[in-house]
């Protein structure tokens, strides 16, 4: 059963089970995504967001704002100047993203990246699009 989010969050939240709706993370807030969510994150100037579970649609990373994934996520990510991206080894990413801030890739991503380029360190690894294209961006399944 899928569940809408609260669509403003300023303290610390964790998201469990299926929930969907455009969500915006407010200074000092945190989302912690443990499900899946189907929609839009907007993070604001200070806010973090940790995808622990999926999140399938867009990602807008705010000016001094921090997003951490160690799940996935299937989307296109904005990442303003002053932001922070960081997919973790275990993290990955499929979707086009426009980096204006800081993009940490240590798992995997697949999709364009424009603007800066990320830094893709050791052990990390890049896929080509199954599907490619603006909203269709698929992940292989986990083993």
């Amino acid at each position: 059963m899928d569940t809408t989010a609260p669509s403003t969050i300023s303290d610390q939240t964790i998201l469990t089970g299926e929930t969907s709706g455009t969500v915006t993370v407010l200074d000092g807030g945190t989302l912690v995504l443990d499900g899946g969510h189907d929609g839009t994150v907007i993070l604001e100037a200070g806010a973090a967001l940790f995808v622990r579970g999926s999140l399938h649609g867009p990602l807008d990373v705010g000016s001094l704002s921090t997003a951490t994934i160690s799940g996935d996520v299937v989307g296109k990510v904005d990442i303003r100047i002053a932001g922070t991206l960081v997919v973790e080894a275990e993290g990955r990413l499929a979707g086009p993203v426009s980096n204006y801030g800081s993009f940490t890739n240590r798992g995997l991503r697949t999709g364009p990246v424009d603007n800066r380029q990320p830094d893709d360190q050791e052990g990390s690894s890049e896929l080509e699009p199954v599907h490619p294209g603006v909203y269709n961006y698929t992940l292989p399944p986990r083993d």
